[in-house]
């Protein structure tokens, strides 16, 4: 296994060098029913972090059990959903509380990702997509 970690991070070092694009998916999976989905329901996220602005975009799709897909795109903090706290990209908080109760508050920690979303924290899984291929991280 480590020699497959060191080979993973020795070829994402040279692409990442070059041209090509490394981006950062964030993943789980929901094992309940969702609102005309069926389970097992794969969550991808993808964000966009403004320093300047202390703005999070937030883009998340959905594929369920069928095949049905659905995408959702939030932009939390400055003139978007509620308020942001951000120190850098892989360190922030933001809250969206519409009725004087928290309702989302997504968040990352040293590079992980988690939301609280109405009454439960969801936990992201980290994967890398180099070249249309994704990787977990090590």
């Amino acid at each position: 296994m480590e020699g497959f970690l060191l080979r993973f991070f020795l070829i994402l070092s040279g692409l990442s060098a070059t041209a090509c694009r490394v981006e950062r998916l964030y993943t789980r999976i929901q094992s309940e029913d969702g609102l005309g989905m069926k389970a097992p329901i794969t969550h991808t996220v993808r964000l966009k972090v403004d320093l300047t602005a202390k703005t999070v975009t937030w883009m998340q799709d959905l594929r369920d059990a069928r095949g049905v897909e659905a995408r959702d795109v939030k932009t939390y903090g400055a003139d978007g959903l509620g308020g942001c706290e951000v120190f850098d990209e892989y360190n922030w908080s933001c809250t969206f509380a519409p009725v004087g109760q928290i309702g989302e508050a997504p968040a990352m920690k040293d590079g992980r990702l988690s939301r609280f979303y109405w009454v439960k924290v969801d936990t992201y899984e980290t994967k890398y997509r180099v070249l249309g291929l994704t990787f977990p991280a090590p």
